[in-house]
């Protein structure tokens, strides 16, 4: 420990916590993973419902059964095959739980939605394990 980390943490105990936590942080930092595409088979686990609200919005639920933390998330939106916009979003939905997020879109009164791509870090645990 350097001298004035000591120094510190003799200090009042507001100046003894912040100067402990600021060195505990730095000692066991740990790097943050890079959003990677997340696997076919994994995007399957990833389901939800949409619905287009009066102003415009694509309101989207999402569950996110997969094995990773979804930091992105593109999906397809139309009246058909042929008439698709895609629509990316930074969102944060973890392993094995909800969200609800939503997209300006061009409405449409008859359309279909599903989800092109989805980028994230997988998770620091597996409940299928």
């Amino acid at each position: 420990m350097s001298q004035t980390l000591n120094k510190e943490l003799k200090g009042d105990s507001r100046t003894a916590y912040n100067a402990a936590s600021n060195y505990c942080e730095k000692l066991f930092k740990v790097p943050e993973k890079k959003p990677e595409n997340i696997p076919y088979e994994e995007i399957k686990k990833i389901t939800g419902t949409a619905g287009l609200r009066n102003n415009g919005y694509l309101e989207v639920n999402i569950y996110n059964g997969s094995k990773f933390n979804i930091k992105n998330i593109t999906l397809n939106y139309g009246k058909s095959e042929d008439e698709v916009r895609s629509y990316k979003n930074n969102v944060e939905i973890p392993s094995q739980s909800a969200e609800m997020f939503m997209f300006k879109v061009v409405p449409e009164k008859d359309f279909s939605w599903s989800i092109s791509t989805a980028e994230g870090v997988e998770a620091d645990f597996d409940i299928n394990k």
